[in-house]
């Protein structure tokens, strides 16, 4: 049985430019700071193989001093053999982050396209991978994978997309991965981690990114660790990050904003200054409702940031507004001879025009 820690998709030196220089450099070392829990991680549980399913750097803007402190920090796990594949983000071209500086000897980092094997007698395993030579790959190395002995522990680490048969970033074949007789895949590009997922006798998984960085990236993120052997795959998984990005939905129709505001409040309840919240606004409103940024920002103090994506749509009264002498109300007169149409079709295209018109009046 081997023990592993599959991780992928850190991006360390994101540039997260939309976030002051302080900030950029606190998010920065908080990416640091997941590997170095990783690393710590591996040491407490005597993990036989870590392996980085790519996109361990955020390419362009990795330095040299970054790549100098991923290698130190795999030093750190002499025993812990380490294997890396690197992914579209971090692909092994020219300028390549693992050119800059030596690896121990406990590392292994998949250069090629085609499929590579390392073979590790001691523990009575191959583990065999690929890696990205630019941001794109049409290659296709796991295509009718079959390990050489379907005696010992097979895995395979690698980056790219499950099934997507268009992908520009490498599909890799479920079917494929039924038939190879690999008894793990450890597989990165996709964000949110996947859970184990069976084909045929192969189990495999998306680990997920180790730290959310922003809202498309909501929940706590982490590792998967886990053992293989012949009779079977077992993981776990294990959050690392500390700051997380989570998003509410809350349906306003029918509601007051101080309603609105008290069940943004509780659904937030437990919610750190580590968690940053985006609430989706949905449902129909009146043209009277108002809920300033400003005002659930300071109901959400003790959180970390707030965001607010309003999808709600605005409740016409018409009628009412062709009394008006606002801008809205002048639109609706303009409108007018075509929302009380005899023809069905132009009514529904006015009312859909006033909807828009007034939605932008709005904005």
């Amino acid at each position: 049985m081997i023990k592993f820690v599959h991780i992928a998709d850190l991006h360390l030196d994101s540039p997260f430019s939309g976030a002051d220089l302080n900030e950029r450099r606190e998010r920065r070392a908080e990416l640091r700071k997941a590997l170095v829990e990783t690393i710590s991680f591996c040491t407490e549980n005597k993990t036989d193989i870590l392996l980085v399913a790519g996109d361990l750097f955020d390419g362009e803007f990795a330095g040299r001093d970054t790549a100098a402190f991923v290698a130190e920090c795999f030093s750190r796990i002499p025993d812990t053999r380490v294997f890396i594949a690197p992914g579209n983000h971090d692909h092994f071209g020219a300028h390549s982050p693992y050119r800059y500086c030596d690896f121990s000897p406990n590392v292994h980092i998949f250069t090629e396209e085609s499929l590579s094997c390392v073979e590790i007698p001691q523990l009575g395993c191959a583990v065999y991978g690929y890696g990205f030579n630019s941001e794109k790959m049409s290659a296709q190395p796991t295509r009718g994978i079959h390990p050489h002995d379907t005696d010992r522990i097979n895995i395979l680490v690698g980056h790219g997309d499950l099934d997507v048969s268009h992908s520009p970033y490498y599909n890799i074949s479920s079917e494929d991965l039924a038939a190879s007789g690999l008894d793990y895949v450890a597989l990165g590009h996709i964000h949110k981690p996947s859970g184990l997922i069976r084909f045929g006798g192969t189990a495999c998984a998306y680990s997920g990114c180790l730290v959310g960085r922003d809202y498309g990236e909501s929940g706590m993120r982490g590792l998967v660790t886990g053992t293989v052997s012949k009779t079977g795959t077992e993981i776990e998984y294990v959050p690392v990050s500390r700051r997380s990005y989570e998003e509410i939905t809350v349906d306003v129709t029918g509601k007051s904003p101080s309603e609105v505001l008290s069940e943004i409040q509780e659904k937030c309840t437990g919610f750190s200054e580590l968690t940053g919240v985006r609430t989706v606004l949905i449902g129909e409103r009146d043209d009277f409702f108002t809920l300033p940024k400003s005002t659930v920002e300071k109901a959400l103090s003790h959180i970390y940031a707030v965001h607010i994506s309003d999808k709600t749509t605005e409740v016409i009264g018409y009628e009412r507004l062709l009394s008006e002498s606002s801008l809205k109300g002048h639109y609706a007169r303009m409108l007018r001879q075509y929302i009380e149409s005899d023809s069905e079709e132009m009514r529904e295209k006015a009312m859909l025009a006033l909807r828009y018109g007034l939605e932008a009046l709005r904005k």
